[in-house]
């Protein structure tokens, strides 16, 4: 038997039903936690990095690169452009 490299041998794929089984655990776990876990920060504490905490500070009479609507149209059209 001669001996492969390791980057020629076949990929091994795994049971389909072990993926889902790992991925429901660790779904299930996140969750637990999640209800387990005390909250120990208040709303105020994140202003500032938490964009939806902070007071708005984007509104219509914004320039128009300050407004996510406008870019976010922008890049989608930019995709399509790119990718059609």
């Amino acid at each position: 038997m001669t001996h492969r490299p390791r980057a020629s041998r076949p990929i091994r794929h795994a049971e389909p039903v072990a993926v889902i089984r790992a991925w429901s655990v660790c779904f299930l776990a996140t969750i637990v936690i999640s209800l387990l876990s005390r909250r120990t920060k208040s709303d105020e504490e994140p202003r500032g990095p938490v964009h939806s905490l902070t007071p708005g500070e984007c509104d219509a009479q914004s320039a128009w690169y300050k407004q996510p609507g406008a870019l976010g149209v922008i890049l989608i059209i930019a995709l399509i452009a790119l990718n059609g």
